[in-house]
């Protein structure tokens, strides 16, 4: 129940070794020290075709505007019977999601233990047991025998030269993340596998167009504009906003940067392999 899942994840929350515990051992040093005391877990719903949803999250774990944008796209791909894979997972909202759409297994994976964990309680108090959870890179914990049908990715692909935050930081041009998720969403689709994959231009979007164009016939299902505060941008690691100026400059990204605001284009891709 959900009464229960939320007990086994300390939704009173405030003294719970367990969750210490985990974040103690799988989190970067950074996050470690910004989660140095457990996070009560919170719940929320959300819609999956004709089913509400309750998502669990704390303070360091949660889905965003990114993930609701790609869930929009998701419900016109996820066909029945698939068997789907989303890699860096989170609490676990597009994983879900799937499965209430009728996908037979959808695998959730993600670096934090801690994302993993909630991301399982979640789907137990749905009752979705098409959902496993595991922790790990990319789609490397997945058996090499495993047939996907989707895959489905939303990466950190924010463009800085220091791993800031494990949620966000896409390395120097922030599309390393991105390109990776692409590139092993190609080593494990056969030919007509489909990938849904969330990019904004922030991140290199060449390098990501080419990696698409390796392995994928691909298009722009869905894109809006993105406005981020620049103090709030720059707050996120020193000289960010400098770099990301750097890269503007050069037209490796694409982006407006205004005293106020910085604005750029978010899009959901969807693609084939070939």
């Amino acid at each position: 129940s959900v009464p229960a899942v939320l007990c086994e994840l300390c939704a009173s929350a405030v003294k719970c070794p367990r969750l210490a515990v985990f974040r103690a051992l799988h989190l970067s040093p950074g996050r470690r020290r910004a989660a140095a005391y457990p996070l009560p877990v919170k719940r929320r719903t959300f819609r999956a075709g004709d089913r509400t949803l309750t998502e669990f999250f704390d303070g360091a774990h949660r889905s965003d505007h990114s993930t609701r944008f790609v869930a929009t796209q998701l419900q016109s791909v996820v066909r029945p019977g698939d068997v789907v894979a989303e890699t860096g997972c989170g609490t676990g909202v597009l994983a879900m999601t799937a499965a209430a759409l009728g996908a037979a297994r959808v695998w959730a994976v993600d670096v934090d233990a801690a994302a993993v964990a909630l991301c399982s309680a979640s789907a137990r108090a749905n009752g979705l047991p098409a959902v496993r959870a595991v922790t790990g890179v990319l789609l490397d914990p997945l058996p090499a025998d495993s047939p996907l049908d989707l895959v489905v990715a939303v990466m950190p692909q924010k463009p800085s030269n220091s791993a800031f935050s494990a949620r966000y930081a896409g390395g120097a041009d922030g599309a390393d993340l991105v390109c990776a998720a692409i590139d092993a969403a190609a080593a494990r689709l056969s030919s007509g596998g489909r990938l849904l994959v969330y990019h904004h231009s922030v991140a290199h979007p060449a390098r990501v167009e080419a990696a698409l164009a390796r392995s994928f016939e691909w298009s722009t299902a869905a894109s809006r504009l993105r406005c981020f505060g620049a103090q709030r941008y720059e707050r996120q690691a020193p000289g960010m906003l400098a770099h990301l100026s750097a890269l503007a400059e050069a037209g490796t990204v694409d982006v407006r940067i205004g005293a106020a605001h910085l604005v750029w284009r978010s899009r959901v891709i969807a693609a084939v392999r070939r």
